[in-house]
């Protein structure tokens, strides 16, 4: 799909219009957020919000003028960092601040975010909203998740802004019940834990841990990495290829490999 050069979008009751003229060598994915903060959450309603960062002289409003006038208002939370909304219908339109502006994915025309439509509603002519919401993109202020309800949004996670410089998580550790065996895990770059999260009820891993369902996280074996003296770490294989591992002093499960492949 080739990638847009210029869209249009607006407020729900049409008083306020705007125009995207995106650069040359604009990065889509780099630039699509979907943000879980809670001054998005208040002003949208919205659990999340799906914002596209541009350059402040790439975006020109177009109605009611090119200067912003009523109906066209902002709310500052924050001094300098505008809020941008129309007074006459509530619609949430953009983010500004620091030369840049966020706009609101879903205030972008139907015919550019969805596609153009026939008379009976299909879609002919798909548009780019895949690009303006990018599925790899930033996934903002995780610490704001909402369990099952957000954790299936795509993306590189952070806690809070990309400014903010913190992804989440970028590492963890772990180790048996006795201390013997410790582990260290390195996540990957634009790694999914949504996609990565799985829930087991095998009987394998029923009679290996004891419990009813199984919380397993998938990794690149290379992410992992795991200190223990030989004589500790119990390696069980049903099958050729399959290792689950564990403690023999405590019996601690470990995790279960399969190459180039890690749960744990």
């Amino acid at each position: 799909m080739s990638s847009p050069t210029k869209i249009t979008g607006g407020c729900l009751c049409k008083a306020v219009r705007y125009e995207v003229n995106f650069p040359e060598d604009h990065d889509f994915k780099a630039n699509s957020v979907a943000c879980f903060c809670s001054l998005c959450r208040k002003q949208s309603g919205a659990v999340v919000v799906h914002v596209h960062i541009l350059p402040r002289s790439s975006f020109t409003w177009t109605s009611p003028s090119a200067t912003p006038a009523a109906p066209l208002a902002n709310y500052q939370v924050i001094k300098d960092n505008l809020r941008w909304f129309c007074t006459a219908c509530g619609s949430y339109l953009a983010w500004e601040g620091n030369g840049i502006i966020e706009v609101t994915a879903g205030t972008v025309d139907e015919e550019f975010l969805v596609g153009k439509k026939d008379g009976d509603g299909t879609v002919i002519e798909k548009g780019v909203g895949e690009q303006f919401c990018h599925p790899e993109g930033a996934v903002t202020w995780v610490n704001n998740s909402l369990g099952p309800v957000t954790e299936g949004i795509k993306g590189t996670r952070w806690k809070f802004s990309v400014a903010h410089g913190e992804k989440l998580p970028v590492k963890a550790a772990g180790g048996c019940l006795c201390g013997a065996i410790r582990y260290s895990v390195i996540f990957p770059p634009g790694h999914d834990f949504a996609m990565n999260s799985t829930k087991c009820l095998c009987t394998a891993c029923r009679k290996q841990s004891g419990a009813m369902m199984l919380h397993l996280h998938t990794l690149p074996l290379s992410s992992f990495s795991c200190v223990a003296p030989a004589s500790e770490l119990g390696d069980y294989s049903r099958s050729p290829g399959y290792h689950r591992l564990f403690c023999k002093r405590c019996g601690s499960f470990i995790a279960w490999r399969q190459d180039p492949r890690l749960c744990g």
